[in-house]
C-alpha cells in the first residue's frame, strides 16, 4: 500500500504499524458475531430433533433435499433485487449491496444445481470409470447436507478469484490501449520545476526532429473548485491522440485547436455532472471566462481528472510563457539515442534542472509497471479468499468421511479394497471441485461484469472495456 501511494500521489514514509482498536474490535466482533450466526440454525435444529431422527443421517438429508425448491426461489429473489440495486444508478451503496445479494443468491442456487450437474455426470462416470464412479455420484447427492455447502463455499470463493482476474486484467488493457493513442511522439523531455523557452526553442527546432508539441499544468479554479488544467500546444495534425466518449464532431476538434472551447477528462466529467455542449467557468488572471465543454475524453492518469485546453487559450489570457515538457516526434531516418545524446550534450551548459529525456516505449513500460504495482494487493486478497475456500471445503470433506465411516466399513467388508475405496474418495472429491469450478464460472463472469462495469465506474469516472482472456 505504501508502494502504491508513493508511486501514485506522494512520498510516505511508514515507521511503524498502529493497530487501532476499533479496528481490532469490529474484526473480533465479526468474527465472533459470525459463528453465533452460523452456529443458530444447527443448534435450534438440534434441540427441537427427536431422538430417533438424530441418529438417523437420512433424515437430516431429506430435510435438505425438502429446502431445495425455497433455496432456489430466494436465491432467485435476491438476484433479481440485485438487479434492481445496480440498476438504479447513484452511489456505490446500492451497487455494493447488489453485488453481495449477487453471491448470496448464487450460494443459494448451488446445492439445487449440483444436484442438476450430478445427475447429468452420473452415467457418463458410469461408462468411465464404472460402478465406483456412479457410487462417488450418488454419495454427493446422497450427502448434500455437506457437499452443497462445501460447493457453494469453494464456488464463491474461485468466483472472486476469476472476477477480480478479469477486472484488473480488463483495466489493464484498456489502459494499455489509452497508453498508445497517448503516447504518440518518440521522445518526451521534461525537467524539474519546467524547461526554459530557449530549451523549448532549441528543441523544437533541432535536426531530425519532424514536429513537435509541449505540455504545461496548472491548477486553477474550476466552477470555483480547485482544478487542474492541461495545456498543450498540439499540431493541427497531432489532435487524434485523443480518444473521445461519444461521438466527437470534427467541428468541435478545430474550435479546441482554435482555443474557442475545452475538452473535460471523463473522470472530471463524472464528479462534476458534466457533459458535452455543457459551458464552465475558468478563473483566469484576466477574470473568469465561460467555455464550452466541446467533448469528453479518456483519460486515467489523475482519479480526480483534468479540464484540457489548447495553448491558444491559455495564452490569450495568462502571461505564462513556461513549459513542463516537450514531445517531438522523429524523422524516420533519425536515430533516437542518438539524437538524444546530442540534445544532452547541448543542454549540459543550460542553467537549471537537468534534462530527462524518456522514449514512449519507456513511459508506457513503467506506467504498466505503476498499474500492476497498484493491484498488488488484489493478488493477497485473492490468495486469502482461496485459502478461506480450501479450509472450508477441507473441513466439509473431512466430516463427510468422518460421518460414513460405518459406510466404509461395509463397503470394506463386501469385498472393497482399500485402493478402491481410496479411488472412490478421490472421485467423489475431484467431482466435487469440478462442479464447483462449473458453477463458479458464471457468477465469476458477472461479478467482473458489475466491478468493471459499474463499481469502478462509480468509484473513479472511468469506463472500461470488459475483456475476457
Amino acid at each position: 500500500m505504501g508502494r502504491t501511494i508513493n508511486d501514485l500521489y506522494f512520498l510516505l514514509s511508514v515507521q511503524s504499524v498502529a493497530l487501532g482498536s476499533w479496528s481490532l474490535f469490529k474484526g473480533i466482533a465479526l468474527g465472533v458475531g459470525m459463528t453465533l450466526l452460523a452456529a443458530l440454525v444447527p443448534a435450534i435444529e438440534a434441540t427441537t430433533a427427536s431422538p430417533r431422527s438424530a441418529l438417523q443421517r437420512a433424515s437430516l438429508e431429506a430435510g435438505t433435499r425438502a429446502w431445495l425448491p425455497t433455496l432456489a426461489v430466494l436465491g432467485v429473489a435476491a438476484m433479481l433485487l440485485a438487479a434492481v440495486l445496480i440498476g438504479l444508478g447513484g452511489g456505490l451503496l446500492p451497487a455494493f449491496a447488489g453485488l453481495f445479494l449477487i453471491i448470496l443468491g448464487w450460494a443459494l442456487l448451488v446445492p439445487g444445481l449440483l444436484v442438476g450437474l450430478i445427475a447429468l455426470l452420473t452415467p457418463l462416470l458410469g461408462r468411465v470409470t464404472g460402478a465406483t464412479g456412479r457410487m462417488a455420484a450418488r454419495g454427493i447427492r446422497a450427502g448434500l447436507s455437506r457437499t452443497g455447502m462445501a460447493t457453494a463455499s469453494l464456488a464463491v470463493a474461485m468466483s472472486a478469484v476469476i472476477g477480480v482476474a478479469v477486472m484488473v486484467d480488463s483495466f489493464r488493457h484498456t489502459f494499455s490501449i489509452w497508453l498508445d493513442a497517448t503516447l504518440q511522439a518518440d521522445v518526451y523531455i521534461s525537467a524539474d520545476g519546467g524547461l526554459q523557452p530557449e530549451q523549448v526553442q532549441r528543441l523544437r527546432s533541432a535536426a531530425g526532429v519532424l514536429d513537435s508539441s509541449t505540455g504545461r499544468n496548472v491548477d486553477v479554479p474550476v466552477d470555483g473548485r480547485r482544478t487542474r488544467l492541461r495545456v498543450f500546444d498540439l499540431p493541427d495534425h497531432r489532435s487524434t491522440g485523443f480518444r473521445f466518449l461519444g461521438a466527437t464532431a470534427e467541428q468541435a476538434v478545430q474550435r479546441f485547436m482554435a482555443g474557442e472551447g475545452v475538452f473535460v477528462t471523463e473522470p472530471w466529467a463524472w464528479h462534476h455532472a458534466v457533459t458535452t455542449g455543457d459551458s464552465i467557468a475558468l478563473a483566469t488572471p484576466l477574470g473568469e471566462r465561460r467555455l464550452p465543454v466541446l467533448g469528453i475524453v479518456q483519460d486515467y492518469s489523475r482519479s480526480a481528472g483534468a479540464v484540457v485546453a489548447h495553448r491558444r487559450l491559455y495564452d490569450r489570457d495568462w502571461d505564462d510563457p513556461r513549459v513542463d515538457s516537450v514531445a517531438v516526434h522523429l524523422h524516420a531516418d533519425t536515430d533516437g539515442r542518438d539524437w538524444i545524446g546530442q540534445q544532452q550534450a547541448l543542454a549540459a551548459s543550460d542553467d537549471g534542472a537537468p534534462l530527462v529525456f524518456r522514449f514512449n516505449r519507456e513511459i508506457r513500460r513503467l506506467s504498466l509497471a505503476v498499474f500492476d504495482q497498484t493491484f498488488t494487493i488484489t493478488q493477497v486478497l485473492r490468495w486469502l479468499a482461496t485459502l478461506v475456500a480450501l479450509v472450508g471445503v477441507t473441513s466439509a470433506l473431512m466430516a463427510l468421511s468422518l460421518e460414513r465411516q460405518r459406510e466404509h466399513a461395509l463397503l470394506r467388508a463386501i469385498g472393497l479394497l482399500p485402493s478402491e475405496l481410496w479411488r472412490l474418495v478421490s472421485i467423489q472429491n475431484v467431482l466435487l471441485g469440478a462442479c464447483a469450478a462449473v458453477l463458479a464460472l458464471p457468477l465469476g463472469l458477472v461479478l467482473a461484469a458489475v466491478l468493471t462495469l459499474v463499481i469502478n465506474q462509480r468509484s473513479f469516472g472511468w469506463t472500461m472495456a470488459l475483456r475476457l482472456d
